[in-house]
């Protein structure tokens, strides 16, 4: 036999570590960190954008059956007879009132919870389809177009 096929493997002298380093590690966090900063924010303007849609829908839901209230008696409800199943949105981000004024009446959409935060707050609509905002930082065309 020969010995060279027997002879044992010789080590070396370093072996190396599987696995991350300290700064890899670090690299990766901060790396999640700036992606966090970047999608929250983002995400948190989604999610304000599709309550507006839910209070703008409900506004116009109210509006329909005050209008049709008024078609079939031919005078706009009294305040007390709007009924509570409009007086919310499907998010429940948003308050809905009816104020009925002579001629005409104006409806709103009042934010709550985390919703008032919101750079457009509470929406109006009027009998005349005046579309409004109030208390925000945007114009009614901005906050009633997104």
């Amino acid at each position: 036999m020969n010995s060279r096929f027997f002879s044992p493997k010789p080590q070396p002298k370093h072996v190396r570590q599987h696995g991350f380093t300290l700064i890899e590690v670090m690299i990766v966090v901060a790396i999640l960190a700036i992606l966090a900063a970047i999608a929250l924010p983002a995400y948190s303007e989604y999610v304000m954008r599709s309550k507006r849609a839910d209070a703008k829908a409900g506004l116009q839901a109210a509006a329909v059956w005050v209008e049709r209230v008024s078609t079939s008696t031919g005078k706009y409800p009294a305040d007390a007879d709007f009924p509570a199943a409009l007086q919310t949105v499907k998010s429940d981000a948003y308050t809905i009132s009816y104020a009925q004024s002579g001629s005409g009446y104006t409806l709103t959409a009042t934010a709550k919870g985390g919703q008032a935060n919101d750079k457009c707050k509470d929406f109006t609509l009027t009998n005349t389809g005046v579309q409004d905002v109030v208390g925000a930082s945007l114009p009614a065309t901005e906050c009633w177009a997104r």
